[in-house]
């Protein structure tokens, strides 16, 4: 997952599934629930927020270009294998939007 908005904000709330590589170009605010297994890339701020049952999980590695601010339940697990596997994995590409200057 690619997002590209420097010098913003990205906000995800909810519920959150995945695997592979997540960058952002900007900021990225996290509440809910989250499960991914791979590498998170942020090339501003991490604000991630987990409470209750809703628990904020990173397994495989993250890259944080400036602050991090980890709240409630949230759990980062560097693993190596798991990134090795996913690098391995075959994956495609697909346009979601575009944005013309």
């Amino acid at each position: 997952i690619y997002i590209d908005n420097p010098g913003g904000e990205v906000k995800i709330t909810g519920n959150l599934t995945g695997r592979g590589v997540f960058v952002v170009t900007g900021n990225l605010r996290i509440s809910g629930s989250l499960n991914y297994e791979g590498l998170f890339y942020v090339l501003g701020t991490l604000t991630m927020t987990g409470g209750g049952g809703n628990a904020l999980n990173i397994d495989g590695g993250s890259m944080i270009n400036d602050i991090v601010t980890l709240k409630g339940s949230v759990n980062l697990e560097y693993d190596s294998q798991l990134l090795q596997d996913i690098s391995y994995e075959s994956s495609s590409s697909a346009l979601l939007t575009w944005k013309r200057f």
